[in-house]
C-alpha cells in the first residue's frame, strides 16, 4: 500500500498536465501522419517499368519487367544469362511486391522471388537449383523525377540444389525502373 500511496503523492498536477501534454501531442503527429500520407504518395497504379537487378544468385544482373497491377501490389519478371563456356549461366525468376507503406517519394514494400538459377565456374555446374527470397525493400524517386526508380531490399535468401544453402540477401542500390 506505500508503494501506491507513494506513487499517487508523486504525481503533482504540473506532471499530469505534462503527460496529458505530450500524449495529446503525440496523438496529433501519428493523426497529421494517417491523414497526409495517402494524398501524399506516387502512384505508379498500372505503369509498366523496365529495369535492372542483381538480386539472382547466379550473380549475374538480369534483366527486370516490372508491373504495377495496383497502388499496393506489383510483380516482376527477371531473367539473365552468359554464354560463356567457363563461367555462364541462365535465371529467371518471378517476383511479388507488396507495398507496406508509403511517402511521398518512397514506398516500403514486401517481396517473395521465385525461380531457378544456374551458374558455371570451370565448364562445372556449381549452382543449378531453385531460388526463393523473402525480402523487405524500399523504392524511392528523386522529386521531379518519378519516371526513374530506384531499389535495394535485404532479407533471407534459399538456395536449393543437392541440399539446402540458406544465405542473407541484399541488393543495394543496384535496382532501378525506367517507367514507361
Amino acid at each position: 500500500m506505500n508503494f501506491c500511496a507513494s506513487n499517487i503523492q508523486d504525481q503533482t498536477p504540473q506532471r499530469r498536465i505534462g503527460r496529458l501534454s505530450l500524449l495529446v501531442g503525440l496523438g496529433l503527429v501519428l493523426l497529421g501522419m494517417l491523414a497526409t500520407s495517402p494524398a501524399l504518395a506516387e502512384s505508379k497504379s498500372g505503369h509498366l517499368g523496365i529495369g535492372v537487378s542483381n538480386q539472382l544468385a547466379n550473380d549475374l544482373p538480369a534483366f527486370s519487367l516490372k508491373l504495377q497491377r495496383t497502388a499496393n501490389f506489383a510483380f516482376a519478371l527477371l531473367g539473365n544469362f552468359s554464354s560463356d563456356k567457363d563461367r555462364g549461366g541462365h535465371g529467371l525468376a518471378v517476383k511479388m511486391m507488396r507495398t507496406i507503406f508509403e511517402e511521398p517519394q518512397l514506398n516500403f514494400y514486401g517481396a517473395l522471388l521465385l525461380g531457378h538459377v544456374s551458374k558455371k565456374e570451370d565448364q562445372i555446374d556449381v549452382i543449378r537449383g531453385v531460388q526463393i527470397d523473402g525480402t523487405l525493400g524500399t523504392e524511392f524517386y528523386f522529386s521531379g523525377l518519378t519516371s526513374i526508380g530506384f531499389s535495394f531490399e535485404m532479407g533471407l535468401s534459399v538456395v536449393k540444389r543437392d541440399h539446402l544453402i540458406f544465405k542473407t540477401a541484399g541488393d543495394l542500390l543496384l535496382s532501378a525502373y525506367f517507367y514507361l
